[in-house]
Parts: structure tokens; sequence; C-alpha cells
């Protein structure tokens, strides 16, 4: 059978539509990435703008016609951390679902993370930790065989981060050290469960893509390339500190990287970097999936 699984975020919205084989694997038929950025301004005004649900609102048009040419397949829409933090959740939910013709579920951090290792890893891998930096928070989760251990969602993000942080490009010395120890301080408090955890660790999302992009000289998205790539953290905190040196316009111009991340990058890069030197890490492994492939398996399951 056919599903969809799109996945509103704060940064992104993406979507798969996928078809789903009785022994549960799949067939991706179209991977879509947008990047709105619906939850600009959120985290110090407290609610989405007007401006941002248009840009979002265009996406979800999109999305629509590709859906009603793949046959209108079941679909199960979620909204994360700018839709969980908006004072005016209710009434953009109510535009954004009128849009895309499905009902949109806002989820807390625990489901997203469970959703998030499940769409990741599947139910058939041994003990793992996948950790999602999105725009607007970061979720943490260890589990095996699709059973959940711990998880943990910190209200920290690449978008979070740089709009808190790095108002001026180049960072500087001190931009950058607030922001350190902003995302040790959540480290510490939250994620005693992953000091040096010893296990398996997948990243998703935007940042650890783009970095495996950077790091293979990559011109476009090229998902069976990204897919897999071992990160090392060397990696990571060489991108880190050398997009934290970067102006703005030489941030846009980097190769294969899209102008509407590239400002939050840097900011993404430290957290990825600082999140592999607490659980001690010498690499992730990239993963290209993530929330939405578990968010498609459950609207397969439901209509079976």
């Amino acid at each position: 059978m056919i599903a969809a699984g799109l996945d509103i975020g704060t940064n992104t919205i993406l979507m798969v539509i996928a078809e789903v084989h009785e022994d549960g694997s799949y067939t991706v038929l179209h991977d879509e990435h947008a990047i709105p950025r619906l939850g600009q301004g959120v985290d110090a005004a407290g609610a989405i703008s007007d401006e941002a649900v248009e840009r979002a609102l265009g996406v979800l048009t999109e999305y629509r016609a590709i859906l009603d040419g793949a046959g209108s397949p079941p679909t199960l829409c979620v909204g994360t951390s700018a839709l969980r933090d908006a004072s005016n959740r209710d009434s953009v939910v109510e535009r954004l679902g009128a849009v895309i013709n499905a009902p949109i579920w806002v989820i807390d951090g625990s489901a997203e993370a469970e959703l998030t290792f499940v769409g990741t890893v599947g139910t058939h891998t041994p003990e793992a930790v996948v950790i999602d930096i999105g725009g607007g928070s970061t979720e943490c989760v260890k589990g095996a065989f699709g059973k959940i251990a711990s998880s943990t969602s910190l209200n920290i993000g690449a978008l979070r981060l740089a709009e808190r942080f790095l108002g001026n490009r180049p960072a500087s010395p001190d931009m950058i050290r607030a922001m350190v120890d902003a995302i040790n301080a959540e480290l510490e408090q939250h994620l005693p469960w992953l000091h040096h955890a010893g296990v398996d660790t997948y990243a998703v999302a935007g940042t650890p893509v783009a970095l495996a992009s950077l790091s293979l000289g990559l011109e476009r998205y090229d998902r069976t390339a990204l897919e897999g790539y071992r990160l090392r953290y060397a990696e990571v905190e060489q991108h880190a500190n050398h997009l934290l040196s970067l102006g703005i316009d030489a941030l846009r111009s980097l190769p294969g990287i899209s102008v509407n991340r590239a400002d939050i990058l840097p900011a993404g890069a430290q957290l990825l970097a600082q999140a592999m030197k607490f659980m001690d890490l010498d690499h992730v492994t990239v993963s290209t999936q993530g929330l939405r492939f578990g968010i498609m398996r459950v609207a397969a399951a439901e209509t079976t």
C-alpha cells in the first residue's frame, strides 16, 4: 500500500510518500524538502508570523498537488517545536490543515523522539541512539528493535540557537562561547543517560546531512551518497569552527547548501559537535530519514 508522512517543523516542511510492503520494507516514491522557516522569530515573539504562515501555505499547496497526483494516499501530518511553542498555534494549524486537506497533530517532544527513532532505524536494529537536530528542538532517543529505552527533547535547535546567539556574522568569540555554554548546560541537565553512552549513534535532519554534503563535496542533494555516511567528530568540529568564521554571503555561497539553511548551519554544527563531545563519539552515522519516515509507517499501519 502507499502511505505518506508529513513533518511540519520549525525550519523545514518535509514529506515522504512510499509504497509500504507486507514485510515492513518500503520503496520511496516521493521525498520532498522545503525550508519555509515557519518558526522564524517564535523564540522571541512567542507566535508564528503571518509571513511565515504564508510561506508554509505555499509549500503545502505544492505538497497537496503531489499527494493528489499519487492518488491521495493515507497521510499523517505532524507539527513539532514551532507549533508546540506558538501562542497562535490553533489558528495556524487550522489554516495549514485546510490547505493540505488533512488534520495536523501537534506532537510533544517525547512522541517526536520515538517516531524519529523508528523512522531512522526501524524495528530490527539492535541498541542505538538517534539524535535529531531540528530548527527549534533536538530529540535524543535510545532504544533497540523499535522499543524505546530513554528519550529526551531539548528546547534548543539550529534556528533557535542562531536567533539567540548569532545575531552578527562572522560570530565573535563571546557569541560562540555563550552558545556553547548554553548547549552544554542543556546536555548536562537533561542527558546524563547519554554521557559516554558507547552505543551506535545516528544523526538525522538538515544539520548532519549538510555537514556530510560538505565533507563529500556534493553540489546537490544526493540521498544515496549521504545515507549511512560516517561523519567523524574531527570533521564536525572542523566544519563548525569554519562555518562560525564566515559571513552571511560566504555561508550562502557554500556548494550544495540551501541558502535558506546556510545562516543557521553554524549553530547546528556546533550543537552536533558538543553533543558528540559529550557522548565521547568518534563518529555518527548520517541518516536522511527520521521523523517523516516514522510518521509514514504509522499512516500505513493505521490503514491496514
